[in-house]
């Protein structure tokens, strides 16, 4: 995938995330966390799309021990997240050649932040189910339409050589690709409303809401 690199090695975005802090974690990074932390007190976890690996500072508040493996493709944002947590293992790659670096799975797979931005889904999804073998959490921009919003000269943010995707998903379409994945009895759905972002450009009366899901695999 042609991934827009200069977006994600951009100074002030990579400051925004080098600073990131427990107040600035969403509620649903929490109650994710805590539901997994309810059947594991020590965990392996797979950060997709670590940015800084700021995750690790919220793990504590949850688990006894982890083990933390971050992949990011900013080389500037993985030299932060080894200087801020030499104990953790970090490599500067794309999520597609995660299988070719990362030889185990993990008891969590963590992809937050991410799927909004990349061409695809599908793809996506069989990445993070052929790398956990317990729980998956990611999230993701839905509305209660028949149809997704994936073209990026509609919907997107960032400018020029930034410009990258905020793909809104219709709900009916993202059902239908985890039915072929998983049973819907271990599926856990955390819906909030977006809050307005003025670098975003939109197609005009979209109404659309956050969603992050927990998965329990079987």
């Amino acid at each position: 995938m042609d991934y827009p690199t200069s977006r994600w090695n951009d100074h002030d975005l990579i400051k925004r995330f080098s600073e990131k802090d427990l107040g600035d974690f969403f509620i649903s990074d929490h109650i994710a966390l805590h539901t997994i932390s309810l059947k594991l007190e020590e965990i392996s976890i797979l950060d997709l799309g670590c940015a800084c690996g700021k995750l690790n500072s919220i793990l504590q508040q949850y688990f006894t021990n982890w083990s933390y493996t971050g992949i990011d493709l900013s080389s500037e944002q993985i030299e932060i997240a080894r200087s801020l947590y030499p104990e953790h293992t970090f490599f500067c790659s794309t999520i597609e050649e995660t299988n070719n670096i990362v030889l185990k799975r993990n008891q969590l797979v963590y992809c937050v932040g991410v799927a909004q931005h990349v061409k695809g889904l599908n793809w996506l999804i069989n990445i993070m189910n052929d790398l956990s073998s317990r729980f998956i959490v990611f999230d993701l921009k839905l509305h209660n339409k028949d149809y997704s919003i994936t073209d990026l000269e509609i919907s997107n943010t960032g400018v020029g050589d930034n410009k990258i995707h905020y793909n809104i998903y219709s709900r009916y379409d993202v059902d239908s690709i985890l039915d072929k994945y998983f049973d819907d009895t271990n599926i856990i759905r955390i819906e909030y409303k977006a809050k307005p972002n003025p670098r975003v450009v939109l197609p005009s009366n979209i109404d659309f809401f956050n969603t992050t899901y927990i998965i329990e695999k079987k």
